[in-house]
């Protein structure tokens, strides 16, 4: 691959795992602010949903140094 490439893929990736924070973070307010989310709802987006866009985004940021790894030993 070439370095464009590895540039290309990072900033996409990186931007999803923007995406996601924003994500987590909406979901929390929503947790918070919105009282019509009934117990069940709750719970599954709190022991379900949330930590799974957490795993994700934390997978996407490992990716993310390792395309930055290969990047760097182009050079």
């Amino acid at each position: 691959m070439k370095e464009e490439d590895y540039n290309y893929l990072i900033s996409s990736l990186q931007a999803e795992v923007m995406a996601l924070n924003d994500k987590i973070i909406r979901l929390q307010d929503a947790l918070i602010s919105n009282k019509r989310i009934t117990g069940v709802q709750r719970g599954i987006l709190v022991e379900q949903q949330m930590p799974a866009m957490k795993e994700y985004a934390q997978a996407l940021s490992l990716r993310i140094e390792d395309l930055q790894q290969r990047k760097n030993n182009l050079a």
